[in-house]
């Protein structure tokens, strides 16, 4: 007997064709509907978790730029610079003026979360002076190589960056937040004498990486400390620095500026100018913490030091005090030499305090023309042990403003 099969008629075929494409009108937009509302909601989760995780972390300082930002959340696990929203056609900013994530629909500029209505309102007035940005473009303020045409955009942006050529600013540029700049052998100075490049904010920290070439600082020095500042780090790595800073100093502190740490670590100076590597010669500036390790300087004046400090294993060559102490200082195997007698009616003293300074002396080697160690009429006091003294006086008249002791003995 011979099998009959029976397939399906053309018609009917096409009614199943016609179904499934109706049943694909009606459903289709639905479940794609329902995609974009799961895919909006997990984006906005996200955008609450980094708000909460900026949040605490602005507890102790508010972040300044979105580099700043960017090293917040990616310390906190999320992957800031490649994180995008699920939803086609949305962004993730970063307000600066709230310091807060923003889920946006780009093509409106729209500002699905966070719901708050004055937040929406502002936020085309922050994306207009620069106080929005898409958090994503953060990736191009990280270790930029800079010139004169972007050096300005990538450091008001806080990058971390590395000179390509020697760069006068004919700016001075705010530091906010952690910053690092590789001078890579090249020359970052100011335009004119009346400003540098850089002046710190209250809570920032900047490096500055000299490299292996020498680098010429210019006529008036890199960094200005004003006294408005109340907390600032100021770090100085490696580098043959040449300046003639005669119309003030390499790291200009202000008087009033308080909680200033400043470290340089292997740094060699060569100052040709009546001034020093810190602050005005004849100008004491705001209180500070400095650290000294390594390294030499060679200048007209050596170190005002009005705060705490710590000089270790540095060689100084000045003509004239190699070290003038208002606050406490500690120098330890240090090689001090100053050329001239006198600096005024004063002798030029390897380490000389003032204004009720101390200074800790030990095992360090002095070779002056004036003398050792002097106290100025503020009074003041020095405590040496253990160092090792040339054919010049240990001590001038100054011990009845102050009190000197060298081993043990007070003079």
């Amino acid at each position: 007997m011979k099998n009959e099969r029976k397939g399906f008629t053309i018609t009917e075929l096409v009614i199943v064709i016609v179904v499934i494409a109706i049943l694909a009108a009606v459903l289709i937009p639905t479940f794609s509907s329902l995609i974009k509302k799961a895919n909006v909601s997990s984006d906005e989760q996200a955008a609450r978790e980094m708000n909460t995780v900026l949040s605490s972390a602005s507890v102790k300082e508010k972040p300044a730029t979105l580099k700043e930002v960017i090293d917040i959340l990616e310390e906190a696990g999320f992957d800031a610079l490649a994180l995008e929203p699920h939803t086609k056609g949305y962004e993730y900013y970063w307000c600066s003026e709230h310091n807060t994530v923003m889920l946006v629909e780009e093509a409106g500029k729209t500002v699905k979360f966070p719901t708050d209505k004055k937040l929406a309102e502002s936020f085309a007035t922050h994306l207009a002076d620069g106080k929005a940005l898409v958090l994503k473009e953060g990736a191009k303020f990280i270790n930029v190589e800079v010139n004169s045409e972007n050096i300005v955009e990538a450091l008001q942006a806080g990058s971390d960056v590395t000179l390509t050529e020697d760069i006068v600013m004919d700016q001075t540029i705010p530091v906010k937040g952690d910053m690092t700049i590789n001078l890579n052998g090249h020359k970052l100075s100011g335009a004119n004498n009346s400003s540098r490049p850089l002046e710190m904010t209250n809570g920032a920290k900047l490096t500055v990486q000299g490299g292996d070439k020498d680098i010429d600082c210019g006529k008036f020095g890199m960094v200005n400390v004003p006294a408005s500042v109340k907390e600032c780090t100021v770090t100085l790595e490696n580098g043959n620095y040449n300046a003639n800073t005669d119309n003030g100093a390499f790291v200009k502190l202000r008087p009033g500026a308080d909680n200033v740490n400043i470290t340089l670590k292997n740094v060699n100076y060569v100052d040709s100018s009546n001034d020093g590597f810190l602050m005005n010669a004849n100008q004491f500036g705001g209180d500070a913490t400095i650290l000294i390790e390594g390294g030499s300087y060679t200048a007209h004046a050596g170190f005002n030091v009005p705060g705490n400090a710590k000089f270790v294993g540095v060689t100084i060559n000045t003509s004239g005090a190699a070290f003038e102490i208002t606050g406490n200082a500690e120098l330890i195997d240090c090689v001090i030499t100053t050329a001239n007698a006198t600096v005024g009616s004063a002798p030029a003293a390897g380490v000389a305090v003032s204004n009720g300074g101390t200074a800790k002396v030990s095992g360090c080697k002095i070779n002056t023309s004036g003398a050792a160690f002097y106290v100025y009429s503020t009074g003041g006091t020095i405590i040496a042990n253990n160092n090792t003294i040339g054919t010049c006086r240990v001590l001038a008249d100054g011990t009845q403003w102050g009190t000197i002791t060298v081993n043990g003995v007070t003079q």
